[in-house]
C-alpha cells in the first residue's frame, strides 16, 4: 500500500473523513502528483418493462329498474318496469312462491315492451316475478343482467259464475220400442251435457245415452236406451261447465217428452169376476183357463148374451164341470171351438156352491187372418233402395183391441211364412219373431172395419225379408199373432266397391285380362254367393274406353269423358255425342254368371280381355289413341229386385310399346 506525500488537501481530507463516517472500506492515496482512481460501481440491471393491464372482464347490462305490479285480474297479473338502454330483451320469471326455481316459468319479452302479464291463474292467489335484461344480438343468445328481486301480486276475487242457459230445441224423436232419440242447441262454452228421464210424473234419474251406461255426452244429442215399450217418458237436459271453468256454472234444464213405441197396456176390458178367467187363441180354438179354489167345484158354460152386457151370463144353462178338492195350483182350462176367424166366444164359470156363489166371464176371439200382401206394393226410390212396404186388408173386430207389428226374416234365416199347417216349431218361430218385431201400430174401435193399408217405412234394412204381425186383445187375453201370409222383400244394398285383384290380371301379347273383386264376406245387405243355382245374384257390367284420341286432321289428342255411375243404367257408348269418329266411344261388356265366382274373400268378376292399342303412330295427322282405361259397375239383384249400381275406379290398360 503506497503512502500519502506531499501537502494535505482539505479537499481529499474531507472526502477521507466522509468514507470514514460512511464506513466505505477503501483508501484513498496520493503521492506527489499521482492519484488513485476511486472504484466505481456497477449498472445496476435495469428493470422489466411493466406488464400490460390485464383485459377486463365483459359486463352484463344493468339490471331493470322499478319493478311493480300494473294490473291484475281475478285470472292474471301484469307486471312492468323500466326500459334499460340498449337491452335487446329481457326474461322474466314466475314463481308461485318467493323462492325461485330453475323449474319455474320463464318468459321472453321483446324490447321496447316492458311488461309481461302471467295468466291462467286462480282467483285470490299470489304470484312472484323477477325479471333481467339481455343485451346482444339474437333473442336466443343473449348476456343477461343480475336477476331483480321478486315482486309479489295478487289476482282478484273470481267473479260468480254464470250458470248456463238451458239448451234450445230440446226435442225427442225416433222412439222405437226400447230408445227415443233426443237432440238439444249446442250450449257456448259448455263442455258436456247431463241428460235425465223419468216416467211420466214420476222421480228423475240418469239417462242411458246410447247403452253407455252413462247419462253425461260431449255432444248435442243422446239416444236414450233401456226404455219400457209403449211408455212415456219425460227428459230434461243442461249443460255442464269444463273443470277448470270458473266463469261459468251448471245450466239451467230444458224438458221435453217422448213416447217408446210399442204396445201399451191393454185397456178395454173383457170380462169380470173373481176367479180371474183369462184366454189365449189360435187359429182352431179359444182356450179359457183360470185358478182354482181349495175345496171348490166349477160349472161353466158359454154366454149367451151379448158381449156389451154388464152380465152376459145371466140366461146361461151351465154345463157340469166338477172337481172335487181342487186347490191342487193346476189351472182349469177349457178348449171351445172357434170355427171361423173372428169368432168371438165368451164363457161364464161358476163354483157350485149355492150359498157361497162366485162367477166370473171372459170374451175371446179366435186369431185373426193375416193382412195380405204383394211385392209391387213396395215403395222403391230411383236409387233402388226400398223406402216403403205395403199390407193390406187386415180385419179388425169390435170391442178388442188390435196390435201390429213388422218382424225382420233375413232370407238366409227361416222364412216365417208357412204354406199349410204350421208345425210346432215353426208356430214357435212365428210367435217368438213376431213378438220381438217393431210396433207398428195398436188401437182400438167401437165397429168393425177392415185396414186397407198399412205402410212401414222406417227401419227397414236392405236384402231382409218382412212379415206383417197382427193379434186381437182384451184385458183378459189376447191371440196368438197372425201366421204371415205373405213376406214383402227390400232391395239388396249396395255392394263394396270393386277392386282390381292383381293376382290375377296378366298381361298377354296385345291383351290384358282383368279380374275384379268384391270384398262381401261379411256383409248382411248383399248376397253372399255370386250364383245360386246357377243363377247369378249380381249384375254386372264392363266398361272400356280410349283415354285420349285423335281426330283425323287434328294436330293433338282429346280426351275421352269417363262414365259416371248413371251411365251403369244407360250404359251409353258416345259420351261426346258425335258420330264422324269412334275413338271416344264406350265398349260394354256383360260379366255374366259363368265368370263370376265365390271364394273365401267375397266374390271374383273374371271381365274378360282388354285389347292393348297399338303402339304410337309417329305421322302427327292420323288417327291415333291412347291408353285403353277400364271400370266395371256390379249391382246386387234377389228375387227380381235390383239393389244400387256401384262402380269400380277406372283401371288403366297401358298401349302397346314401339317395337
Amino acid at each position: 500500500m503506497k503512502s500519502f506525500t506531499g501537502k494535505f488537501s482539505s479537499v481529499r481530507g474531507w472526502a477521507l473523513l466522509l468514507a470514514l463516517l460512511l464506513g466505505a472500506g477503501m483508501m484513498i492515496s496520493a503521492c506527489g502528483d499521482e492519484e488513485t482512481p476511486a472504484p466505481t460501481t456497477p449498472e445496476p440491471t435495469p428493470a422489466p418493462p411493466p406488464a400490460p393491464p390485464p383485459t377486463p372482464e365483459p359486463t352484463g347490462p344493468a339490471a331493470p329498474e322499478n319493478l311493480r305490479v300494473s294490473a291484475s285480474t281475478s285470472t292474471s297479473i301484469t307486471w312492468m318496469w323500466d326500459a334499460v338502454e340498449g337491452a335487446l330483451g329481457y326474461q322474466g320469471q314466475f314463481s308461485t312462491d318467493a323462492t325461485f326455481a330453475e323449474t319455474d316459468p320463464t318468459f321472453i319479452v321483446v324490447a321496447p315492451n316492458t311488461s309481461h302479464t302471467v295468466s291462467n291463474l286462480s282467483g285470490n292467489m299470489t304470484g312472484h316475478f323477477r325479471v333481467r335484461s339481455g343485451t346482444g344480438t339474437s333473442l336466443t343468445d343473449l348476456t343477461y343482467s343480475e336477476w331483480t328481486d321478486g315482486v309479489s301480486g295478487s289476482t282478484a276475487a273470481p267473479a260468480p259464475a254464470t250458470a248456463f242457459a238451458a239448451p234450445g230445441s230440446f226435442t225427442a224423436e225416433s222412439a222405437t220400442d226400447d230408445s227415443i232419440s233426443l237432440s238439444w242447441d249446442e250450449v257456448d262454452d259448455a263442455a258436456s251435457y247431463e241428460v235425465d228421464q223419468r216416467l211420466a210424473g214420476g222421480t228423475w234419474g240418469d239417462a242411458d245415452c246410447g247403452g253407455t251406461g252413462s247419462n253425461e255426452v260431449d255432444g248435442t244429442s243422446c239416444v236414450a236406451e233401456g226404455l219400457d215399450e209403449g211408455t212415456d217418458y219425460e227428459f230434461r237436459v243442461r249443460a255442464l261447465p269444463a273443470s277448470d271453468d270458473t266463469t261459468n256454472a251448471i245450466g239451467e234444464w230444458a224438458e221435453t217428452d217422448g213416447t217408446t213405441t210399442g204396445s201399451q197396456a191393454v185397456t178395454t176390458p173383457g170380462g169380470m169376476g173373481d176367479l180371474d178367467v183369462t184366454w189365449t187363441a189360435d187359429g182352431d180354438s179359444i182356450t179359457f183357463t183360470w185358478s182354482p179354489m181349495a175345496g171348490s167345484e166349477y160349472e161353466w158354460a158359454p154366454a149367451t148374451g151379448d158381449i156389451e152386457d154388464a152380465n152376459p151370463c145371466g140366461g146361461t144353462t151351465f154345463n157340469d164341470l166338477t172337481v172335487t178338492n181342487a186347490g191342487t195350483g193346476a189351472q182349469f182350462e177349457v178348449d171351445v171351438p172357434a170355427a171361423a176367424e173372428g169368432t168371438i166366444i165368451g164363457l161364464c164359470v161358476r163354483t157350485t156352491d149355492k150359498d157361497n156363489r162366485a162367477l166370473s166371464f171372459a170374451w175371446g176371439i179366435r186369431r185373426p187372418d193375416p193382412a195380405t200382401a204383394t211385392q209391387t206394393e213396395a215403395t222403391v226410390s230411383d236409387g233402388d233402395v226400398t223406402t216403403a212396404l205395403t199390407w193390406t186388408d187386415l180385419d179388425i173386430k169390435t170391442p178388442f183391441e188390435y196390435e201390429i207389428r213388422v218382424a225382420a226374416d233375413p232370407r238366409r234365416d227361416n222364412d216365417l211364412v208357412v204354406a199349410g199347417t204350421p208345425t210346432a216349431a215353426q208356430m214357435r218361430a212365428v210367435q217368438a219373431a213376431c213378438g220381438d218385431g217393431a210396433f207398428v201400430d195398436q188401437g182400438d174401435t167401437d165397429v168393425d172395419f177392415t185396414l186397407d193399408e198399412i205402410t212401414v217405412s222406417s227401419g227397414l234394412t236392405p236384402y231382409t225379408g218382412y212379415v206383417l204381425c197382427a193379434r186381437m186383445a182384451n184385458t183378459t187375453g189376447a191371440t196368438e199373432w197372425a201366421v204371415p201370409a205373405a213376406k214383402l222383400l227390400t232391395t239388396p244394398g249396395k255392394p263394396p266397391t270393386p277392386t282390381i285383384d292383381p293376382s290375377r290380371t296378366e298381361v298377354v301379347d296385345a291383351n290384358e285380362s282383368v279380374v275384379w273383386r268384391i270384398a262381401n264376406r261379411n256383409m248382411a245387405t248383399v248376397p253372399r254367393t255370386a250364383t245360386t243355382g246357377g243363377t247369378a245374384n249380381y249384375v254386372a257390367w264392363r266398361v272400356h274406353y280410349n283415354a285420349t284420341y285423335r281426330v283425323t286432321g287434328a294436330t293433338s289428342n282429346r280426351s275421352t269423358p269417363a262414365p259416371r255411375l248413371a251411365d251403369c243404367e244407360t250404359r251409353g257408348t258416345d259420351p261426346n255425342d258425335d258420330t264422324d269418329h269412334t275413338g271416344d266411344d264406350w265398349t260394354w261388356t256383360e260379366i255374366v254368371a259363368a265368370s263370376m265366382s265365390t271364394d273365401n274373400n267375397g266374390i271374383a268378376l273374371a271381365s274378360g280381355t282388354i285389347p292393348r292399342n297399338p303402339p304410337l303412330a309417329d305421322p302427327a295427322n292420323t288417327d291415333t289413341t291412347g291408353d285403353t282405361r277400364a271400370a266395371v259397375c256390379v249391382r246386387a239383384v234377389d228375387s227380381g229386385l235390383n239393389g244400387p249400381w256401384v262402380m269400380s275406379g277406372t283401371h288403366t290398360v297401358r298401349r302397346q310399346p314401339r317395337p
